[in-house]
């Protein structure tokens, strides 16, 4: 190992330190002392500059209002000139833009609600910004919604939020009740009563209950989108089921006897060997109620309420016998019925002026009811009696519905709709051929329906 580096054989010499250089106190410039640091001058502070003022485009006040369907309003937008020179104005004057005055909601070519062209409207007038002087404020407007229809007052109709005015006119063919605050439905019903006949004579039953007309009668109210109430009456012409028969040989008879421990057979004695036999059954039904409702988004309606309801059903037998004796059977079962339902309503809307609707009802009730039979034979009077008792009863009823709007605030209305009773007392429950002392107090309960189609209008206010 050599020491050092070796060059040309010969032993290179000793390396030589570099020298270190003395550090200098300040820069060196050819070879001398550069001159003491001399601070910059501070720079003269920079006065705040007030941007030029953004002028708003001026607005031209058209000849005519700009109708529903133009293309927009770009047409009405010139930018002018609006200062005292024809310049922009003055610091603390505020240009004044006067906008078309408009009628109705801005919409575009479809009739819909344009959000482009919300900020057309007019606003308040209060003082300008900037301490411009007072008048409509180019920056403060306020949205259309906020306006309520011509001759509505805060607190109902459109201003309490559930109607555009003149939109809802025209397109509102859906919904319980557009824009109002008031309505009234009436209905022409024609329903019929199902099984409920009786048989008593030899040769034939009673016919079956006719179909027999009515009607529904409904005012509402409603104090805001969401809460309302109602008062309906609904009242029918007695449904009838009769049968008469006439045999000059007395071959007719009345389907009672007696019995072993009861009524001798001769307290039916009329009703045998008869010429004349006449079967009379007859149904009376009415009902009201009065109910507190909700809507939600105007397609769908619930509500809770009382109800009242009267059945009444009444079965007659009379004969005429060969000896000229006359004898009266009779039945009859009263329900009075006083509780409380509930129910809703759902609403679909078909298409344009068409709408359909599926709605139920719940009840249940107190029902005060009477029973009294008769039996009266050759002028003599074997029974007169009645009972009187308190049950409980329940009522289901479902309906569907179709409307077709006419205009703004009326509709027709077609429906059918099915009701049923259960624990009431009627004849069928009750009638048995065998009368005898206990028949005038021992009653039963069973059940009754009704079912029928509905033709009506509405009209809302």
């Amino acid at each position: 190992p050599q020491p050092h580096a070796v060059v040309n054989n010969q032993p290179a010499a000793e390396p030589v330190a570099e020298p270190v250089a003395e550090p200098q106190p300040h820069a060196v410039v050819n070879n001398q002392p550069a001159a003491e640091p001399v601070a910059e001058p501070a720079a003269p502070p920079i006065e705040p500059v007030t941007p030029a003022r953004q002028v708003p485009l001026a607005i031209n006040q058209p000849a005519t209002p700009l109708a529903i369907g133009d293309q927009g309003p770009q047409d009405y937008f010139q930018e002018q000139p609006v200062g005292p020179s024809g310049g922009i104005p003055a610091t603390g004057a505020m240009p004044i833009v006067n906008r078309p005055s408009w009628t109705q909601p801005p919409s575009n070519a479809n009739g819909w609600f344009d959000p482009q062209q919300e900020n057309l409207l007019p606003g308040p007038v209060e003082p300008g910004l900037d301490g411009g002087p007072a008048g409509e404020s180019y920056f403060e407007q306020t949205p259309w919604a906020e306006y309520p229809a011509p001759g509505v007052y805060p607190g109902e109709g459109p201003a309490a939020g559930y109607d555009h005015g003149a939109i809802a006119d025209t397109f509102a063919c859906c919904g319980f009740i557009p824009d109002a605050t008031r309505y009234f439905i009436a209905d022409i019903l024609w329903w019929h009563r199902g099984e409920g006949v009786v048989r008593a004579g030899n040769f034939s039953r009673l016919d079956d209950f006719s179909w027999k007309g009515g009607g529904r009668f409904t005012i509402g109210r409603r104090r805001d989108c969401t809460r309302g109430g109602e008062i309906s009456f609904t009242g029918f012409d007695p449904w009838l089921s009769t049968t008469t028969q006439t045999s000059a040989t007395g071959q007719l008879m009345g389907a009672i006897y007696g019995s072993l421990g009861g009524y001798p057979e001769s307290a039916f004695s009329a009703f045998r060997g008869s010429v004349y036999l006449d079967q009379l059954q007859k149904t009376r039904f009415y009902s009201a109620e009065i109910n507190q409702t909700w809507w939600g988004s105007d397609v769908a309606k619930a509500f809770l309420g009382f109800r009242f309801m009267y059945l009444d059903d009444e079965f007659r037998l009379s004969s005429l016998n060969t000896a000229g004796q006359r004898g009266y059977y009779t039945l009859n079962t009263t329900n009075n019925l006083f509780g409380f339902h509930m129910g809703s309503e759902v609403l679909y809307d078909i298409g344009y002026r068409l709408s359909f609707s599926l709605g139920g009802k719940l009840g249940g009730y107190a029902n005060f009811w009477e029973g009294r039979r008769g039996l009266l034979n050759n002028n003599i009077l074997w029974m007169s009696s009645t009972r009187q008792s308190t049950d409980f009863s329940a009522s289901a009823e479902l309906g569907a519905f179709a409307r077709y709007k006419l205009g703004p605030r009326s509709r027709l209305r077609f429906g059918y709709e099915v009701l049923g009773l259960t624990s009431v007392y009627d004849v069928e429950s009750n009638f048995n051929s065998v009368v005898t002392p206990a028949s005038g107090v021992n009653y039963r309960n069973g059940g009754t329906l009704f079912h029928g189609a509905s033709f009506g209008f509405e009209i809302y206010r």
